[in-house]
């Protein structure tokens, strides 16, 4: 579909635009109030873009809590006034709690938008840019974020990388590797740390350096996170299962530090999976 708006402009000589909507602390909503609430959510979101778009434009659900609007058929001089407006717009719409069976759920999103042709040439580039923006824009804090607007543009690999880290973690493609730790004292394996690997289908077994900075550049880095910890529980649950002391040792990136629901999630990670908090030692990753 994006395709052809995107030819239909061209040969119009007119400018479209795709706005990418990610509704921030989502999975809060899911853990605190359930997965019954956190589908009503998606729901009221969806009809609070409706509302504000109209049917006439295209709303797309990228998956999870992600939303996209494209805007076709822009005249080329306003384009990226209007692409700036439209976006405020649904920034101040989804800014309001929803009341959601005498539950207040926060869908504040954010977002990112890119520009055709200013930003890319092709669909798939035009909407991965525009995602990379909103993960900008996650990080940042301070609205919505336009790609032209990012200090470090994203290269072309990196555009792609965001694509395919996403996928990665939707097609279970990541690894928890566990090196064991031995106690000095005892001599007996006592622990071990937890590395995250990436098993990419076309470039095999990919180290963290290759992946790590892009996730922490984009706020990613919040979503491996969560992976590593849940990944982790789950190690921590059949390892124990003997009885002895056993301790994973997790690291930190130091973006996951400056996110304020840090401390929130690992009690829900906790919680879920019935883990003492000695289970696991918080740390800051060695240098490569």
């Amino acid at each position: 579909m994006v395709r052809a708006a995107l030819a239909a402009d061209a040969a119009e000589q007119l400018a479209a635009a795709v706005i990418v909507l990610d509704i921030d602390r989502f999975r809060l909503v899911n853990e605190a109030l359930g997965y019954r609430i956190g589908d009503l959510t998606l729901q009221r979101v969806a009809a609070r873009l409706t509302d504000e778009m109209g049917r006439d434009r295209v709303l797309a659900r990228l998956g999870g809590n992600t939303f996209a609007v494209l805007l076709p058929g822009l005249p080329a001089r306003t384009a990226a006034s209007l692409m700036q407006a439209t976006a405020m717009r649904l920034h101040h719409v989804l800014a309001d709690a929803s009341t959601i069976e005498s539950h207040a759920v926060d869908t504040h999103a954010s977002i990112g938008m890119a520009l055709w042709p200013r930003d890319a040439t092709e669909a798939d580039t035009l909407v991965h840019r525009a995602e990379a923006a909103m993960y900008l824009a996650k990080r940042r804090r301070e609205g919505p974020l336009a790609y032209a607007e990012t200090t470090h543009p994203t290269p072309a690999r990196s555009v792609s990388l965001l694509g395919e880290l996403r996928q990665a973690v939707d097609e279970g493609q990541l690894r928890l590797h566990l090196q064991p730790q031995r106690s000095l004292r005892c001599g007996r394996v006592a622990g071990a740390e937890a590395l995250i690997r990436w098993q990419h289908p076309g470039r095999g077994l990919l180290l963290p350096r290759e992946f790590i900075p892009f996730a922490e550049q984009t706020g990613f880095i919040r979503l491996l996170t969560l992976w590593m910890l849940d990944e982790a529980a789950r190690a921590w649950k059949s390892l124990s299962a003997t009885g002895e002391p056993f301790v994973l040792s997790l690291n930190l990136s130091a973006h996951d530090l400056q996110d304020a629901e840090l401390a929130p999630k690992f009690s829900a990670v906790l919680q879920r999976h019935g883990l003492p908090a000695q289970a696991f030692c918080l740390g800051s990753p060695k240098a490569p």
